[in-house]
């Protein structure tokens, strides 16, 4: 991740603005996404249970050439070609998703961007049943089963495979791998000097105490099927 990316994620956490990209053009009133880490309990098991105090590679983080952040709708358009934001949910269930389906085949394989309060990630998957909306989701070349990660996350891959690149799980259950991390990390100082200039009223010391330090989330979650990978979600959070 970039610092500009950093700091302009970290000061929209700070200030606790809701980030959304353009208003959504498909309102959904229910929570038919089952394939999101809002409608589904594994994740909030993984929430609240003791996180790793480590992170994963940035390149986790980076699909067909999209980063997790505030302009991930924007580049997954310039990648993918234009889909429809879909709006679900409200407050700290608020998300918005852009949905892109494989385009060849017959079996369909969905990269779906999402993007919450403060929060961003996205999903893989093959499988599972339809749900309200998925008719908006925008064919693309681009997703199919070898569709990667930079790291190197795909869809076919076996657990042993997968902790070869994310190290040991935080939680397990059958035929599922969930990571819970957490890292406290240092304020980059380009940061600290945008904050100063939007905080006058502070002086160094509270501005460090204030903003020295940000909270870095990171959760993965993936299934298996006949030990070969499914689904896979990955999302981030940095808040002050």
């Amino acid at each position: 991740m970039t610092v500009s990316t950093l700091a302009l994620s970290a000061v929209m956490a700070c200030w606790g603005i809701l980030v959304r990209q353009g208003s959504a053009e498909g309102r959904r009133e229910d929570n038919s996404d089952w394939w999101s880490s809002y409608s589904g309990p594994a994740y909030q098991e993984a929430i609240n249970a003791q996180p790793q105090e480590r992170e994963i590679a940035s390149s986790n983080f980076q699909v067909v050439g999209v980063e997790l952040a505030e302009s991930m709708f924007d580049q997954a358009a310039v990648k993918l070609g234009k889909g429809t934001l879909v709006e679900r949910g409200d407050a700290s269930t608020g998300r918005d998703q852009v949905c892109y389906v494989s385009a060849q085949g017959s079996e369909k394989v969905y990269l779906i961007f999402e993007q919450g309060e403060v929060e961003f990630g996205f999903y893989l998957f093959t499988g599972g049943p339809t749900w309200h909306g998925n008719d908006l989701c925008a064919p693309s070349n681009l997703v199919s089963r070898s569709t990667s990660t930079e790291s190197g996350l795909h869809l076919g891959l076996t657990p042993a495979q997968t902790i070869a690149i994310l190290g040991q799980p935080s939680y397990r259950r059958p035929n599922e791998l969930i990571y819970s991390l957490h890292l406290l990390k240092k304020m980059p100082p380009e940061l600290l000097d945008r904050l100063r200039q939007q905080h006058p009223e502070l002086g160094d010391q509270e501005l460090m105490k204030s903003y020295g330090e940000y909270d870095l989330w990171e959760g993965v979650h993936l299934k298996f099927v006949r030990s070969k990978l499914t689904y896979l979600t990955i999302g981030k959070s940095e808040t002050n």
